[in-house]
């Protein structure tokens, strides 16, 4: 009953975020700099994929005293600080779900991690939502389905005057310690020393909300003119697109040509026989693949659409193999990756006849 409850619980979460993925495209991310007054550490990250969720692949580095300490494999969305030494990178995930009804029973989800703690670049310690608040307070109901546990009202009431920083300012690092505001009238500190939790009131973290003042956090992003063509067939289904090959022919050309097969398009997926969905193609300045993921997808000529098989059959993987194995030898055009990154993630379906 459990292992059921667990597939429908995933498979409504993958519909949730499938359809936002698809349909409603996320918000552009950008790269950025970060620095927290009263520290020396800088927080640079530039995102490979700016149209996907978080975590997306991209760069995340460290700086002390304007030295680089490490680098990590991703950009975060949500709100990054580091320890007065650097060494600890801490993402605080304010919005979670907390529970679920299923079948008419109540699933709990407190054990996801709300706050995830990096040592030199290497995850090192989580925090659940029940170790982080009073699970008790979040009763199922139609409105907690998303749950924000950081200081949000969301337009529930007018924020007072007094409340207007603290809204602003919800999470922050003092002294070495790590503050995010609840929106149940209490303070959660995590020490970045010690990485001890606790949980405060909020009257003695901040006595008087008039006065609140917490370090200033200064984030500077920078404007990156997105390749233009990634909106181009919008109209037609697919918000996607593919680089060329340095020698001058498209990807869809380069494979059609090493499987012997023809060139199609989305308007005649009819009469094609393979579908290639490039879920990430991250290539890098020097014009090489630096990763690829593609999900195959074959029919003959009794089916009437591409159909996809989990898990995937014999004869898909040996087609995904070769031909993640032939994206890898080849040279790619570099005309559209965003000025100053070093790589860029791209995603599309081919088709082929």
């Amino acid at each position: 009953m459990k292992k059921l409850l667990a597939t429908q619980l995933l498979f409504l979460t993958l519909m949730f975020f499938t359809y936002n993925v698809f349909a409603d495209q996320w918000r552009a991310a950008y790269p950025y700099t970060k620095k927290v007054e009263g520290q020396n550490v800088t927080i640079k990250s530039i995102p490979y994929e700016p149209f996907s969720a978080s975590p997306m692949k991209g760069l995340t580095q460290v700086y002390l005293n304007n030295k680089l300490l490490y680098s990590v494999d991703n950009y975060y969305r949500e709100r990054i600080f580091a320890s007065n030494d650097g060494r600890y990178l801490v993402i605080v995930y304010p919005l979670k779900i907390p529970s679920r009804k299923i079948s008419g029973l109540d699933y709990k989800l407190y054990e996801q991690e709300v706050i995830a703690v990096l040592k030199d670049g290497v995850p090192f310690k989580t925090f659940t939502l029940k170790e982080t608040l009073d699970t008790a307070s979040l009763n199922y109901n139609a409105k907690d389905w998303l749950y924000r546990w950081d200081y949000e009202t969301y337009g529930a009431r007018k924020l007072k005057k007094e409340e207007i920083s603290i809204f602003r300012n919800s999470i922050y690092v003092q002294n070495n310690s790590l503050f995010v505001l609840t929106n149940k009238n209490f303070v959660v500190k995590l020490d970045l020393t010690t990485l001890t939790l606790e949980q405060l009131p909020m009257e003695e973290v901040i006595p008087n909300k008039k006065k609140f003042k917490p370090p200033k956090i200064t984030v500077k992003y920078r404007h990156v003119r997105y390749p233009d063509k990634y909106f181009k067939y919008r109209k037609t289904g697919s918000a996607f697109f593919l680089p060329k090959l340095k020698n001058g022919k498209t990807i869809e050309e380069g494979i059609a040509e090493f499987l012997c097969l023809k060139v199609g398009n989305i308007r005649d997926r009819d009469s094609a026989v393979v579908q290639l969905y490039f879920h990430t193609l991250i290539i890098a300045k020097d014009g090489k693949c630096d990763y690829v993921y593609v999900s195959p997808s074959q029919k003959t000529a009794d089916d009437k659409d591409f159909s996809s098989k989990y898990p995937m059959d014999e004869q898909d993987k040996a087609l995904k193999l070769k031909v993640e194995q032939w994206i890898m030898e080849q040279i790619f055009e570099t005309k559209t990756l965003p000025k100053g990154f070093p790589k860029y993630a791209y995603s599309d379906f081919i088709y082929l006849k």
